[in-house]
């Protein structure tokens, strides 16, 4: 997965690093924009419908995993920006949509970071 807050760096002493930006939480935040164009699937769509079809509103999202909340089945999904949100999933209609914070998308982009199996991943800044 390519993700906008991350790039391969290669060391004077050979080694090779990925070097995440440090945290700012503008860039975690999910944008009214991306907000106003999800809730513009038309009617009749699920979010389980809408994910079945390829070059939909969800597609360029990155699924990360599906869980169960207050009786409700949800999926949370990552966009290549790294904001996040998590869609309750349904069939004819659209259910919620709700962004994660930007604390949590952080907490999530550093959580998918441990998958990375290339180069060890620093954040910028930290030791």
């Amino acid at each position: 997965m390519k993700y906008a807050h991350k790039e391969i760096v290669h060391r004077a002493n050979g080694t090779t690093v990925i070097v995440r930006r440090a945290y700012h939480p503008d860039e975690f935040t999910v944008p009214e924009s991306e907000m106003i164009h999800l809730r513009g699937i038309p009617a009749g769509y699920g979010s389980e419908d809408v994910l079945d079809e390829h070059d939909t509103e969800l597609h360029y999202y990155h699924q990360i995993r599906r869980f169960e909340r207050d009786g409700k089945r949800w999926i949370l999904l990552v966009h290549p920006d790294e904001f996040a949100i998590e869609v309750e999933l349904t069939r004819g209609t659209m259910g919620e949509i709700r962004p994660l914070s930007p604390d949590e998308a952080w907490r999530l982009a550093r959580e998918l970071d441990k998958r990375e199996n290339r180069y060890p991943i620093e954040v910028e800044g930290q030791e």
